[in-house]
């Protein structure tokens, strides 16, 4: 089993702190296509998320993204190097992060790797950040 993935602490902006949007997303970028297909499920200020980790709000779940991998032979060419299929994945998490910065002025992100068929994903070497929207008034 892959080892989940805990992202270095992301600031959260004053305006965020302060409940001045509407929609937060966790962004992951760099994620490995070439290889197995993977879900990612994401959980915020849990550190210790593993797999066996519920999904609700308690535990910090924020949501999940899917990878549809190419395959073990996209994932194998040793004169490349570094990423060779990367994609990024936004997970729509309001609410999670609302409660989880309540009283924060940082949060880590842990994504937890949960193989789907055959292989394992590599150990995950991804950016990840939370973006914040608010709607403009008309």
């Amino acid at each position: 089993m892959t080892e989940p993935f805990i992202s270095p602490p992301i600031s959260i902006p004053a305006a965020a702190r302060d409940g001045r949007f509407d929609r937060a997303d966790v962004v992951v970028e760099g994620i490995e296509q070439a290889g197995p297909s993977f879900d990612g499920h994401v959980f915020l200020a849990n550190p210790g998320a593993d797999a066996g980790t519920a999904h609700t709000p308690d535990a910090g779940y924020a949501g999940a993204f899917h990878v549809y991998g190419q395959g073990p032979a996209a994932a194998v060419d040793d004169e490349i190097g570094g990423v060779r299929a990367p994609i990024t994945k936004h997970v729509i998490a309001t609410g999670a992060v609302r409660a989880a910065i309540r009283d924060a002025g940082e949060l880590t992100v842990t994504i937890v790797p949960v193989a789907r068929g055959a292989g394992e994903p590599d150990p995950l070497d991804v950016r990840v950040s939370i973006v914040f929207q608010r709607q403009q008034d008309p």
